[in-house]
């Protein structure tokens, strides 16, 4: 919200409010789903921000880079740095928030986050992940689908993921 005051061009003083989402009343239950979701979101938000920015460094990185081994030689500092800062974390996160993370980042990335693992590691350490995932019953190849949890889709369009800094306009609907 902003406030200017009368002066030259700007005959009255005006507010310019946020933009606000009006929805039809919900059903108790779905109003249970929506604040259980809300939250779950709003857990998972800033470590989906540190990984956008982490591929998006990664990504730099691998372009300029002249060697293979310069680009896993920052990789693998970068994984040290980061499972010293998140790993506690991201330990204590449920299921549902793992995945309401990874749908983050493959709403973002526009691919399923198998690939975007098998690009950045390995073939097999993706295998070991999605098999891992399929013990779950998740699957890391089956990658965002934008009408699967229409809940989800409205909290991220309510907060605006990405944010400007991160958007793909080919990957963002």
């Amino acid at each position: 919200m902003t406030y200017e005051e009368p002066g030259p061009g700007v005959p009255h003083a005006f507010v310019v409010l946020s933009p606000v989402t009006i929805a039809p009343e919900r059903d108790p239950v779905a109003e249970v789903h929506y604040r259980r979701t809300k939250y779950h979101v709003r857990k998972v938000y800033p470590y989906a921000l540190e990984a956008l920015q982490q591929l998006a460094e990664l990504d730099s990185v691998s372009a300029q880079a002249s060697k293979k081994r310069e680009v896993r030689r920052y990789r693998k500092d970068i994984q040290k740095e980061l499972e010293d800062r998140f790993k506690d974390d991201l330990k204590q996160l449920s299921r549902t928030q793992g995945r309401i993370l990874l749908d983050m980042l493959e709403r973002q990335t526009g691919e399923a986050f198998y690939y975007t693992l098998k690009d950045i590691k390995s073939g097999t350490t993706a295998f070991f992940w999605q098999a891992l995932a399929k013990r779950f019953d998740y699957d890391l190849k089956e990658g965002y689908s934008p009408g699967a949890d229409p809940t989800l889709e409205a909290l991220l369009e309510e907060l605006e993921w990405p944010p400007l800094a991160y958007r793909n306009p080919a990957t963002v609907p």
